[in-house]
């Protein structure tokens, strides 16, 4: 066994590390396929939109997010309405805009970290390009809202973990007064981590013993409300989580919003 076959709450959504499941691996946040049925799922219901394309990393984590895309399109009998990449480690995102706009999607859905997916927002709105932009939590919303400015306005973010800028969970409110004590700006990542430490820290209080086989006992029987979100892990699933969050940025921030509205 190596140690990437013991993990706890690795920071990624890919399905890889979901299925099989891997008794020494246990996930907390929803994964990329959560969150892809979810922006799949508002974009058709509240919207009626079908045609969606994807704008996605030429990588694992690109791959994965695509197939998400894919997999709820699939579900509701729809096919990608375009479908581009862009290379790891770069913002060329130009022959991938080119390729969208040929297909002229209503709404893209982006794979990747924030600058190339700013600086593919910025280049279609300079070539008139408009439909819906969404992107998976993994983008870092705070670093995508400082690099777009004004171009952010509209953009669709999911989020593995409520919005520590307006969510009432008392989770949410205990990480607030955690971190006002160190001064620690609030963010969706470190809220993230401290979810995660509490969710271990429950499992370690049911665990009857200080052992390997009484803590993974535990964790595969965990059923709980930790400060407001629900968290259960099983012998055949090791995802705790598999809410997710609408964020829209407005102004500079990352708004709460219940349902896509054009």
């Amino acid at each position: 066994m190596t140690e990437m076959d013991k993990h706890f709450a690795p920071f990624s959504g890919a399905e890889i590390l979901r299925n099989p499941v891997n008794k020494y691996l246990f996930n907390v946040r929803a994964s990329y396929f959560d969150e892809t049925e979810t922006m799949v799922e508002h974009l058709t219901r509240d919207l009626g939109i079908q045609k969606i394309g994807v704008f996605a990393q030429a990588d694992a984590f690109g791959d994965a997010g695509r197939a998400g895309v894919v997999r709820a399109l699939k579900k509701r009998d729809l096919h990608l309405a375009g479908d581009s990449k862009f290379v790891r480690n770069t913002v060329d995102v130009e022959e991938g805009l080119q390729a969208l706009i040929k297909e002229n999607p209503e709404a893209v859905v982006m794979v990747g970290p924030y600058k190339p997916c700013a600086a593919f927002i910025r280049k279609a709105k300079e070539k008139g390009f408009h439909p819906m932009f969404l992107t998976v939590s993994f983008v870092g919303t705070d670093a995508l809202i400082k690099e777009l400015g004004a171009d952010g306005d509209g953009v669709i973010v999911t989020q593995v973990m409520p919005n520590p800028s307006d969510s009432p969970l008392p989770i949410v409110r205990q990480y607030l007064a955690d971190m006002a004590a160190v001064e620690h700006k609030p963010d969706f990542m470190s809220l993230e981590g401290y979810v995660d430490a509490v969710v271990m820290v429950e499992a370690l209080q049911k665990s009857s013993s200080l052992d390997r086989t009484s803590f993974l006992s535990a964790f595969e029987g965990l059923d709980a409300s930790v400060g407001g979100l629900n968290i259960a892990f099983s012998p055949s699933s090791h995802q705790g989580m598999r809410q997710v969050f609408l964020t829209k940025i407005h102004k500079g921030k990352a708004v709460t919003i219940s349902k896509f509205e054009r």
